[in-house]
């Protein structure tokens, strides 16, 4: 597969290629964006014509900004620019280049608006992918609201382009993620409804001297029908996995071969693992294996008891495995989940996938009829959105976050609590998942730590952390120190569905046991500094934002920052960080004026500051080391800070003005500060060109190490108490073979 991949020395190089659509395209006013498989390709401009060969790639990502619209099993030629498979290396942060890797995408890329693109022909391949896509058709026009015409799509073809960040931000905080997300829950369910529908045939064919038991009858229905809701929900990995699950005991059942349940457990387990090597480094393998290896312990001892019982245990005792599984992956978990998914679980799986899948089987007989069944399964979607909607808003309250530096130990210690809850009454071993409960829900309490309370000093590790966060052509700095956290700036946003705010920084503070958001500094209004804004206020509720231009944000509460101003909100924020050694200082701009009028005619009034120049300059101090963060400010804004004498000379860190642009770095400003790290914030690869080449030799002349986090990924200082530093690079610290 790494031969399949584009190199990384051809990384932004031009193609025509012919190939033919497949999967589902992902569609919005903007672009369309979609998976070809590729059958001829040529190289053009200064690339050599041996450099790729047809076969050397095998499947690209393309997007096409204002192009045609594309269908599944369609044929073109399109004239291409292509980037290697790479992904952004932040800590918690999605592996994009594994996920790339793991379904064979050897490059990604756009359409060139000035070549020849056209469509060659519809061919018959890909017909799956050509009915997913008239399903997609069908939904869309419902009449009901985008949110349940979205969630409706997810659960027929497995399809969620349609769901906005809010909707997310709404099933995460409600615990429901799991229903919008094609899985073994659903598998399962299909596959229980086809059992009992293959149970009912069975007795009928019995009765007419069939020569089949109505369990052979039941296994072939309900395998049936998962194998084809896999197939047509775009047979995903998570689906694959529970395809294999399902299979393993279906095959024991109609061999009439009395297996084991944990044995079959295991079966699949080796199944997947030789079908999917990579299978075991995603999340959802653990979650899937534990959840059914928890209702194995579970219920396999003990007598069935009523539908509704076993409903009610099953929610129980499945949350503190998944629980402690899901606070190690995600940081955080929502204790509100095992009452809603109660609720949620039932109310789906009964009363609107099946109508789901009913109305795929209408589609090619009487499309009208399916609509009709579409639109009682969207109604019932829109109640379900409404209702999470409302839940949401309490939902905070029921978030648990991880103590920071805890997070591995209390994940284990919620897992091991919960397999000793479901061991027998008799072994006496539940006082012990008590004792366990109870200390993680102590962890992290003030006032365990008897020393650094008299000290006044919070308990955990000791440091202060720096991350100059990964987030392509854009800045976002966290600084960290014991569960608390500043940002400065929210990086680009990429997509209605993905931005740097709750794509990349959220999740580094929950992979950091970040449980309290104190300051968010934006420095200015440019896109690549505040587009991740909002996605990161749907996770975190800072004490204070601060802007350099806080009328250009479409954000409530937001002050403009000042050096006449304190950076945290409060006396008792401030003296936390503080006894930590961690100061924060605002020394740009200076306290925000009217402009002065002229009097007489004469005079001019004071020229408006650009954007650029409108950035908040931040300087933290932490035990004898300085750290400048300048936003975007021109070498006029530099020039000004080393007039007024507000800046130290030496400094430990610095993040690059502009990214490392010309405009900024002045000889003047580099010579005084003198810095030992800078760090230039810029794409891979990117048009911009950051840094400057004149920029970066200026730095390493006054001998400045050099980090680019678009080469090297998340740069993240670390202080131990002392003072003492080490830096790590997060895409070298990571690294998979595939990166």
């Amino acid at each position: 597969m790494q031969a399949q991949q584009l190199p990384l020395a051809l990384d932004k190089t031009d193609y025509v290629l012919l190939g033919v659509v497949r999967d589902v395209p992902h569609q919005n006013s903007l672009r369309s964006r979609f998976v070809v498989e590729i059958e001829a390709i040529e190289a053009l401009g200064d690339v050599s014509p041996l450099a790729v060969q047809p076969g050397d790639l095998q499947r690209v990502i393309l997007s096409w900004y204002g192009g045609e619209p594309v269908r599944p099993g369609e044929r073109w030629q399109f004239t291409v620019r292509l980037r290697s498979p790479r992904g952004f290396a932040n800590p918690g942060g999605f592996d994009y280049a594994g996920w790339l890797f793991h379904r064979q995408v050897s490059a990604t890329g756009y359409i060139r608006a000035k070549g020849v693109n056209k469509k060659l022909a519809q061919t018959g391949q890909y017909s799956i992918d050509q009915f997913r896509w008239a399903v997609l058709e069908k939904i869309a026009t419902l009449q009901v609201n985008s949110a349940s015409k979205a969630l409706l799509a997810a659960l027929t073809v497995g399809d969620k382009q349609g769901l906005d960040s809010e909707t997310w931000m709404q099933m995460r905080l409600t615990g429901t993620v799991h229903l919008a997300v094609v899985s073994g829950l659903h598998i399962g369910m299909v596959a229980g409804l086809g059992m009992l529908l293959g149970n009912f045939l069975g007795r009928c064919l019995t009765a007419l001297g069939a020569g089949v038991s109505r369990q052979q009858v039941a296994v072939v229905v309900g395998g049936g029908l998962a194998l084809s809701y896999a197939l047509l929900a775009g047979f995903g990995l998570s689906t694959q996995r529970a395809l294999i699950m399902l299979s393993v005991f279906l095959l024991a059942t109609l061999l009439k071969r009395k297996l084991r349940p944990e044995l079959a457990l295991l079966w699949a387990l080796a199944l997947i693992a030789a079908s999917d090597p990579l299978a075991a480094l995603s999340s959802g393998f653990w979650l899937s294996f534990g959840a059914v290896a928890t209702f194995l312990l579970w219920f396999v001892p003990r007598p069935r008891a009523s539908y509704l019982r076993d409903l009610c245990s099953a929610q129980c005792i499945i949350f503190l495995p998944l629980a402690g599984l899901l606070s190690y992956f995600q940081g955080e978990i929502s204790l509100l989940s095992p009452l809603v998914n109660l609720l949620a679980i039932p109310w789906l799986g009964i009363a609107v996938v099946p109508l789901a899948l009913l109305g795929m089987l209408f589609l090619p007989l009487s499309p009208a009829l399916a609509s009709t069944v579409w639109q009682v399964a969207a109604w019932q979607l829109e109640a379900f959105a409404a209702a999470m909607t409302y839940l949401s808003h309490y939902a905070d309250f029921f978030m648990w976050s991880l103590p920071a530096g805890q997070g591995a130990l209390l994940s284990l210690a919620m897992v091991l609590a919960g397999v000793l809850l479901l061991m027998p009454k008799g072994l006496g071993l539940r006082a012990m998942a008590v004792v366990l409960l109870l200390a993680v829900a102590l962890s992290g309490q003030f006032f365990l730590d008897r020393e650094g309370a008299e000290k006044g000093v919070v308990p955990g590790e000791g440091g202060f952390t720096l991350a100059v966060l990964d987030v392509g052509q854009g800045l976002s700095v966290v600084a960290t120190h014991l569960g608390r956290a500043v940002v400065y700036d929210t990086g680009p946003k990429y997509s209605a569905s993905f931005n740097a705010g709750s794509g990349i920084i959220a999740p580094y503070l929950r992979s950091q046991g970040v449980s309290k958001l104190d300051t968010l500094m934006l420095s200015h209004g440019d896109a690549d500094h505040v587009g991740g804004t909002q996605g990161l206020l749907e996770h975190f509720s800072p004490g204070q934002i601060l802007a350099g231009q806080p009328l250009e944000l479409p954000i409530h509460g937001v002050e403009p920052c000042s050096n006449q101003q304190d950076f945290l909100a409060n006396r008792e924020t401030e003296q936390s960080w503080r006894r930590a050694g961690v100061v924060f200082e605002i020394v740009y701009p200076g306290p925000v004026t009217a402009p002065p009028k002229p009097s007489d005619g004469t005079s001019k009034p004071e020229k408006p500051l650009s954007d650029n120049d409108s950035s908040c300059v931040l300087l933290i101090h932490y035990r004898g080391q300085t750290i400048l963060l300048p936003g975007d400010i021109s070498d006029e804004v530099e020039a000004k800070l080393l007039a007024r004498a507000v800046l130290p000379a030496q400094i430990d860190v610095l993040v690059a003005p502009h990214h490392g642009s010309r405009t900024s770095s002045s000889p003047a400003f580099v010579e005084h500060l003198l810095p030992g790290h800078v760090v230039y914030a810029a794409g891979f690869n990117h048009h911009f060109g950051h840094p400057a080449k004149v920029v970066a030799e200026r730095y390493r002349r006054h001998g400045a190490k050099a980090w680019v986090t678009g080469q090297a990924g998340a740069i993240i200082f670390t202080w131990d108490g002392d003072g003492q530093l080490r830096v790590r690079r997060w895409r070298e610290q990571a690294r998979r073979y595939w990166h």
